[in-house]
């Protein structure tokens, strides 16, 4: 750094330190050009020589948010070296990296430069295909001038199943997950199996006023809870192939990719989401504690945006991703899974459709799903109920076009 230190022989010498946010407990170097921006928030800095640099995946650190992110590169032909850009919510950091660095090296530098968590965020390669961060770049083919976007992990938030019987009844509930989601939270708490993918299985016993025993801990509850979390490391699970004189297929819902788009759902300003939510899920069979339940848990989600897009899941897709097996076999089941996302005012004209959309009458929703609410409504049947849901996270451009 000769402009501030010109006693410094600069070749064989770097300045380092471990005070600023960003650098998460490890020596990161700081160059001449950002030393004038860093330097209030220095208390040590460390002066080390070129011969006993420690060998450690480090960033170099330049004017915050801008510049290049650097990873060693030392000794690679100029052929083993590769410049791509990783893309945050539409933040780009350019990287400078070897072809044989790990993918994990390079996110734990730029979440380090960005200052966010690393846990919960997956990666694809120009937003298509989930990366394996325990690959090299050169497993994943990528080329000078390429994209690695980080997306936000989703979560299947608060699912929950009522049992209702005419008369007290014994009955398994079996719920299996595709490989792409996994459990996060359990209640009452079963074993998790694992065979090509999870399994639970809860035994219970419907008492008159609707409420179940789960016969194994002898927990009462007035539903079964399950949430789950996408894992980015498993590919996404196939859609089912076409068969020549069938129907084609329901929509391929994926857990880890599934978003909402102008031709599929509802765009709304937030202070008439509850009113429009009471309405269609009323309409789809939800009573009124479900109602009460499911508006207030997605509220809170809800309310730190100025307009959602939302649309409930075919039941027939939203069943491949999470199978739901009762015995002895329920009369009707109904299960009620919503996406939503915030959008902002600026992103509104590319919405039209769903806006005109949020006035029709709400009771097309059960075309959709796929509900027979009338019978949902008959207590003289043995009656399965779940509702859920997920907030689509992260850049939209890249949700939409995974």
């Amino acid at each position: 750094m000769p402009k501030y230190f010109p006693s410094l022989d600069r070749p064989r010498v770097t300045i380092q330190t471990k005070d600023l946010a960003v650098c998460d407990g490890h020596l990161a170097e700081i160059t001449q050009d950002s030393w004038l921006e860093v330097i209030g928030d220095l208390k040590t800095v460390e002066v080390i020589e070129a011969d006993a640099q420690p060998q450690k995946k480090s960033l170099v650190l330049s004017t915050p948010f801008a510049g290049q992110t650097h990873l060693p590169t030392s000794g690679a032909s100029e052929g083993d070296k590769i410049i791509f850009n990783v893309d945050y919510k539409g933040r780009q950091i350019p990287v400078t990296a070897q072809t044989s660095t790990l993918l994990e090296e390079v996110l734990d530098a730029v979440t380090r430069r960005l200052g966010i968590c690393r846990k919960g965020l997956r990666a694809t390669h120009d937003y298509y295909g989930t990366m394996n961060p325990d690959r090299n770049l050169a497993h994943h083919e990528l080329e000078n001038g390429d994209t690695i976007c980080l997306h936000v992990e989703q979560i299947g938030g608060k699912p929950v199943i009522y049992l209702h019987s005419p008369n007290e009844i014994a009955a398994s509930v079996k719920l299996s997950l595709v490989p792409e989601w996994e459990f996060s939270v359990i209640y009452p708490k079963v074993p998790i199996k694992e065979q090509r993918g999870q399994h639970i299985e809860w035994t219970i016993r419907t008492q008159k006023d609707g409420s179940l025993v789960e016969t194994s801990t002898g927990t009462e509850v007035a539903y079964l809870f399950w949430e789950a979390e996408t894992d980015s490391r498993v590919p996404m699970t196939p859609p089912l192939s076409p068969v020549l004189g069938q129907l084609p297929p329901a929509e391929h819902f994926s857990p880890a990719h599934s978003d909402l788009h102008d031709d599929n759902a509802v765009v709304l300003g937030v202070d008439s989401v509850p009113r429009y939510l009471e309405k269609a899920l009323a309409a789809l069979g939800l009573h009124l504690e479900a109602r009460t339940s499911f508006i207030t848990y997605w509220l809170p989600s809800i309310l730190k945006h100025s307009f959602v897009a939302l649309r409930f899941v075919p039941q027939e897709s939203y069943e491949r991703a999470a199978p739901l097996d009762v015995t002895p076999r329920p009369d009707v089941i109904t299960r009620v899974f919503m996406l939503f996302k915030g959008l902002s005012e600026d992103v509104l004209n590319e919405w039209t459709g769903a806006r005109a959309r949020a006035d029709e009458d709400v009771v097309k929703w059960q075309g959709i799903v796929g509900v027979d609410a009338s019978r949902m409504a008959d207590t003289g049947l043995f009656r399965v109920l779940e509702w859920g849901g997920m907030e689509v996270l992260g850049s939209q451009r890249v949700l939409g076009e995974l």
